[in-house]
């Protein structure tokens, strides 16, 4: 199938009303939009209703055609955790319970070696689960669990450029948000232990850290984007990068990281208000720089109020430039929620953007 691109662009321009006799100049906000079409998606929901929330890509650095997707399942009875192919087709599911949002590094000491680490929120046991990739078996590992002190909703990893401490911070519902350092303990697990507390302000689920910045980013979802850094004794000071409005729309649900082989670095959050998503310079002072849609073809429908979203560089089989995975709320084919998977030049070309071209 052919890449589609369209897009509409109203910058900075002014425009002249005739109101009772007299002209008057108004300027515009910039806009930006583009529009794109998926190039694969998964299988929706198997029960048929939207239960399935954050996706993460495992990039197999010796073999990419060998990476894989995992997505969670929130649902109470049935929730879990996916994994798919580079072509949305299923390869397992592990049943893990009520698994919300997902998180992954690499290159993690651990057992005397490295590892590929992946954490979760689990909603149903109020905890962080901790897992191990097995690249051969395409599966998770259960390598730790921390008990919460709260609800949690969404979560993210931070591998500190300066400690090489990892962490992972849970967001909530009633803005809370708690940031856990990681380790391995004696047993051989890994435990956790508490190192800050911050209030966002209100429900607060998606969250993205820059490793190499310390930058962390979450989203208010009816307030709008908030960074902080990410290292435990900087406290609360933080700065906003985005707020809701004519081009971030409530709720703001996931953000996530695009960091090219170059150096460029663009921060995504899904404005499910209006069914786009927002992109960012990843660099302060973080200017908008447009917004794109997932729309629908003859037989490829677009996205619906998103609620997770991830997006890599590395290049994967039909995307050398990376990969941008969204979810969707409801597909027609069958009912539920899926995954939507998008050519990063696609995205790219919509919105001129900079990319490294490999």
């Amino acid at each position: 199938m052919g890449r589609r691109l369209l897009g509409e662009s109203f910058v900075n321009k002014k425009f002249w009303l005739f109101v009772f006799g007299t002209f008057f100049s108004v300027q515009v906000n910039a806009v930006n939009i583009g529009q794109v079409v998926a190039k694969v998606e998964t299988p929706p929901s198997p029960t048929k209703r939207d239960v399935l929330d954050n996706p993460i890509v495992y990039v197999d650095q010796k073999n990419p055609s060998a990476s894989f997707v995992l997505c969670t399942n929130k649902d109470r009875a049935n929730g879990g955790i996916h994994v798919y192919d580079l072509k949305g087709r299923e390869i397992r599911f592990m049943n893990e319970g009520r698994t919300n949002s997902i998180d992954i590094r690499y290159n993690i000491p651990f057992g005397g070696g490295k590892i590929s680490l992946v954490a979760a929120t689990h909603r149903g046991r109020n905890s962080i689960t901790v897992y191990a990739v097995d690249p051969t078996e395409k599966s998770l590992v259960s390598i730790g669990e921390i008990s919460l002190n709260i609800a949690p909703y969404g979560g993210c990893l931070y591998h500190s450029a300066s400690s090489q401490k990892l962490y992972f911070f849970v967001t909530s519902k009633v803005g809370d948000l708690q940031q856990w350092e990681l380790s391995e303990g004696p047993d051989g697990r890994v435990g956790g232990q508490l190192v800050r507390t911050l209030n966002i302000g209100s429900k607060s689920e998606g969250c993205v850290v820059n490793d190499q910045t310390g930058d962390l980013f979450v989203a208010e979802e009816a307030v709008g984007i908030w960074k902080y850094n990410g290292e435990p004794t900087s406290k609360s000071a933080r700065t906003q990068v985005a707020r809701v409005g004519t081009k971030l729309h409530a709720d703001v649900e996931a953000l996530a990281l695009y960091q090219g082989a170059k150096g460029q670095k663009y921060l995504i959050a899904s404005s499910q208000g209006n069914n786009s998503y927002c992109i960012y310079s990843g660099q302060s002072p973080y200017p908008y720089i447009g917004s794109f849609k997932i729309v629908d073809t003859d037989d490829r429908e677009g996205t619906e109020k998103t609620d997770g979203i991830t997006v890599v560089s590395a290049p994967l089989e039909m995307f050398p430039n990376g990969v941008f995975i969204a979810h969707d709320n409801r597909t027609r084919k069958g009912g539920g929620s899926n995954f939507k998977f998008v050519d990063w030049r696609d995205i790219q070309s919509s919105l001129r953007l900079k990319v490294a071209m490999r």
